[in-house]
């Protein structure tokens, strides 16, 4: 890995971090953060991504990461 590389992933945290701690907001990310929260969220919780656990829902003027039924028969089951 290049330090090219490895200043962009920095970068692009530190824009998930902007987005999602300081406004609630996930429409600021591109569409592979996207991905890359979607896949981090679902690892965390123990989730398979797979089975769609979260949508991406517009909710009082903020994109967020919706918890649907998928994550909720996945964390009952844990």
């Amino acid at each position: 890995m290049t330090t090219d590389m490895i200043r962009a992933d920095d970068a692009t945290d530190a824009r998930m971090v902007e987005s999602l701690v300081l406004r609630g907001d996930i429409s600021g990310l591109g569409p592979q953060d996207r991905v890359r929260y979607y896949v981090q969220m679902c690892k965390q919780l123990g989730l398979n991504p797979s089975a769609q656990p979260f949508t991406f829902l517009r909710l009082n003027g903020k994109e967020v990461l919706y918890a649907g039924r998928g994550c909720t028969d996945q964390l009952a089951r844990i």
